[in-house]
Order: C-alpha cells, then sequence, then structure tokens
C-alpha cells in the first residue's frame, strides 16, 4: 500500500519527536550523570568540613582545658605568694621583737 502525503508527514515527525526524545534522555541521563557527581563532591567537601570542625572543637576544648590547668596553676602560686608573704611578716615581726629586746650577752672569762 502507498502512504498518503499526510501519513508520510506524520511518520516523519513521529520519527522527528521519537529522536527528539532519544536525544533529550541522553541529555538528561547526562545531566543527571554530573548533578550526582557534583553532589558525591559536596558530600565529600562537606565531610571534610565536619572533619576539620570536629578537629577545631577538640582543639578549643584541649586549649580550654590547658587554660583551667593554667588558671589553676595560677591559683596555686597565688596562694603560695599569700603563704610566703604571711611567713616574711612573721619573721619581720619576730625579728623586730628580737631587735628591741635586751639580750645580754654571756661573756666566758
Amino acid at each position: 500500500m502507498d502512504k498518503t502525503p499526510i501519513e508520510i508527514k506524520l511518520m516523519n515527525d513521529l520519527k522527528f519527536v521519537i529522536d527528539l526524545n532519544v536525544e533529550k534522555s541522553k541529555l538528561l541521563y547526562n545531566s543527571r550523570k554530573i548533578v550526582k557527581n557534583q553532589n558525591k563532591i559536596i558530600n565529600e567537601y562537606i565531610n571534610e568540613k565536619k572533619k576539620k570542625d570536629d578537629i577545631n572543637i577538640e582543639l578549643n576544648n584541649k586549649i580550654n582545658e590547658y587554660i583551667n590547668e593554667n588558671i589553676e596553676l595560677n591559683n596555686k602560686i597565688n596562694e603560695y605568694i599569700n603563704e610566703n608573704t604571711e611567713l616574711n611578716n612573721k619573721i619581720n615581726e619576730l625579728s623586730n621583737k628580737f631587735e628591741n629586746k635586751d639580750i645580754y650577752r654571756l661573756h666566758i672569762i
């Protein structure tokens, strides 16, 4: 059977639409592949960022720990300084008492 011009036109249009669909499907597949790769890269970046953030948090905690230890040590030093000052004051007080007191020396003849 011979095809009418309208049938030929419809067949050509149908072939065009099918070919266009195949091309668009390929483009869509490639686009999805690109998006998938980009998402993978983004997720890798996010994971690396989280790791660095975790390391920074850990470092900050360690620094805070050292700061607290340093504060405790400074407080201890201040306690020792205060104790030393008290002892020095007592020594000075005793020294002043001895200076003001008449001390008789024994002379061996």
